[in-house]
């Protein structure tokens, strides 16, 4: 069964990573944007312009997503933080 479905619903690795690749280095992609799977509910496709989800807006998702990145990566960057910060407490 799932041989059956997984292809319905899901794309390769490298198609995968178009909506990102896309956004990076595509000059016309405004900064801001978001860019996704065109196809059945989103899963799959190639990119087009998306809406950004709730929880990519979230301020307390952001910072705990990068102080998880520090943590396992052992990188810090001092600059970022003060950056974040001050966007945060505005």
């Amino acid at each position: 069964m799932a041989r059956i479905i997984t292809p319905l619903l899901s794309q390769s690795a490298a198609k995968a990573s178009l909506p990102s690749l896309l956004a990076a280095t595509d000059p016309f992609a405004k900064n801001g944007t978001y860019w996704g799977p065109a196809g059945f509910m989103k899963l799959k496709g190639f990119p087009v312009p998306a809406e950004i989800p709730k929880q990519a807006k979230d301020l307390k998702v952001a910072s705990k997503l990068w102080q998880l990145g520090e943590q396992l990566t052992g990188v810090r960057y001092a600059w970022m933080c003060a950056m974040s910060q001050t966007s945060i407490s505005k």
